[in-house]
């Protein structure tokens, strides 16, 4: 068994909240531990553990900025000067997040950028895992960067799982550079894309070898895949049956069935253009055997954005065989985690977020065609550095008495 593949079961068997306890303090302990091991057991880290056996070293929170309400804090392991800490706050919110960390960086052991921070909060079945950095390439006003990978349930940990191979301590490399490494966002949206463009290459060759037109097949393609990423992003709120990994649990009911060639036909035809496309008091579908999914898509959310309408393209008469779908869901989507927080310069989510959509479009529509029609993808670095000298304009020209001058700072 692959390092990789140990942490993934880590994650995916044992950090489910119900099974670590039945209160906090059982709970906490028991997540402390399995950090722990993590790190000590699998990445080859210095267990630390407090005064009188405790689990790990109390770090003391009560001069702590008063923002981050933080609870506890906890130095579980370590290696050289790379640091582990799990922290506990009121809620897990990205300001809460950035303070407690600004507040770290004051301790003896919180030496620039080489720290990694588990963070949490009471009854919450997710963790946050947060790197901080201080300068680097998407950085433009010297502010803290918060990368940060999401871990619990309905999370998905294959990404987090092989990056972390990175960090393993008894590797010859730098510690430091290699958790650098393992916490850049970059690679992981430049992989998407690529994987993306590879499975458009499939659906779209599926469609011409049916004689469908090339025109028609792309965009067909297009949307079969806004439609399949915009359903993995809206489930990770839960609304779709209450379940984070609605599609993939949905892939499974159906290969239950032991149907064989009706997933796209039958049954995401019906979610797109039936379940998704119209409001729950005008839905009556039943053309399923089971009543639970019958149930299960009367109650899907009308989403009234165009996406699941009925084009020309989805009434050509082609098929989509069962293979290449579940090529899709379970090698392709369901390889990434997704999240529904755009990210901001300075707080990163190792994850495919929104954005993602439109750097697709930018990059796989004909530059002839985006030039015609004036459409331009703006990276975020630019936006940010756009939006802040707008705001630094508008306090120069209408707040003078605010900025009496120029001032380079305030961007």
């Amino acid at each position: 068994m692959t390092l990789s593949t140990e942490i993934k079961n880590l994650f995916d068997g044992k950090l489910i909240l119900d099974d670590l306890g039945t209160n906090f303090n059982e709970q906490n302990t028991n997540a402390i531990k399995l950090f722990q091991k993590l790190f000590v057991e699998k990445l080859n880290f210095e267990l630390i553990q407090g005064m009188g056996g405790s689990v790990a070293e109390e770090i003391p929170v009560d001069d702590w900025n008063k923002s981050a309400d933080a609870q506890e804090a906890f130095f579980i392991a370590r290696s050289d000067e790379i640091n582990i800490l799990y922290i506990v706050i009121e809620k897990l919110t990205r300001y809460r997040e950035r303070f407690a960390l600004s507040s770290l960086r004051r301790e003896r052991w919180a030496r620039k950028g080489e720290y990694i921070s588990i963070f949490y909060a009471p009854n919450s079945p997710i963790w946050h895992m947060v790197c901080p950095y201080s300068t680097g390439e998407e950085d433009t006003s010297g502010r803290l960067i918060l990368r940060r990978y999401v871990l619990g349930e309905g999370e998905n940990h294959r990404t987090v799982s092989e990056n972390l191979t990175l960090v393993d301590a008894s590797q010859v490399e730098p510690l430091f550079e290699r958790i650098q490494k393992a916490f850049k966002v970059r690679p992981v949206t430049e992989q998407f894309y690529e994987d993306y463009k590879e499975i458009f290459g499939n659906i779209k060759r599926h469609l011409l070898d049916q004689g469908i037109q090339v025109a028609k097949a792309k965009k067909f393609a297009h949307l079969l895949l806004n439609r399949l990423m915009f359903i993995y992003f809206i489930q990770k709120k839960k609304w779709l049956d209450n379940d984070k990994n609605f599609m993939y649990n949905l892939l499974k009911k159906y290969k239950s069935f032991g149907n064989e060639e009706l997933f796209y036909e039958k049954w995401l035809s019906t979610l797109f253009f039936e379940a998704m496309s119209k409001p729950i008091n005008e839905k009556a579908i039943t053309e399923f055997s089971d009543n639970t999914v019958n149930n299960l898509l009367n109650h899907i959310p009308y989403l009234n954005g165009g996406l699941f309408e009925k084009y020309d393209v989805d009434i050509e008469g082609f098929t989509l065989s069962d293979d290449l779908l579940f090529k899709i869901i379970e090698d392709f989507l369901e390889y990434y985690n997704f999240t529904i927080t755009e990210e901001s310069p300075f707080d990163l989510d190792i994850a495919i977020d929104p954005a993602m959509l439109g750097k697709i479009y930018e990059s796989l529509i004909a530059e002839e065609e985006r030039g015609k029609a004036g459409i331009f993808y703006t990276p975020r670095i630019e936006v940010d550095l756009m939006c802040r000298l707008g705001i630094y304009e508008y306090f120069l020209q209408d707040r003078n008495e605010i900025l009496p001058q120029k001032d380079g700072n305030f961007i």
